[in-house]
C-alpha cells in the first residue's frame, strides 16, 4: 500500500511538472537535486529542456532510487 501512494505521489509529480515550462522550470532544480544520481544513472544521454528527463524518470519509475521517489513524493504532498 505505501509502495503504491509513493507510486501515486511521483506520477503526480512528474504529471506537475510536465504541465508546462513555467512548472518545469519552478521544479527543475528540486528534481536535479533530487534525482542527480538517478539522472546520471538512468537518462545518461537524455538532453536537459523540453520534459526530457521528467519523461525519462517517469519511464524508469521502477528503477529510480527510493531517496529519489520519496523526494519527488514529498514534493507532491507539498504541492497539495
Amino acid at each position: 500500500m505505501k509502495t503504491m501512494h509513493a507510486t501515486t505521489a511521483l506520477v503526480l509529480t512528474l504529471a506537475a511538472l510536465l504541465a508546462g515550462p513555467a512548472a518545469l522550470a519552478a521544479d527543475r532544480a528540486k528534481v536535479t537535486d533530487a534525482c542527480k544520481a538517478d539522472i546520471k544513472k538512468l537518462c545518461p544521454d537524455v538532453k536537459p529542456g523540453g520534459g526530457r528527463i521528467v519523461a525519462c524518470l517517469k519511464d524508469k519509475k521502477d528503477q529510480m532510487s527510493d531517496e529519489c521517489k520519496a523526494d519527488l513524493a514529498k514534493q507532491a504532498a507539498e504541492k497539495k
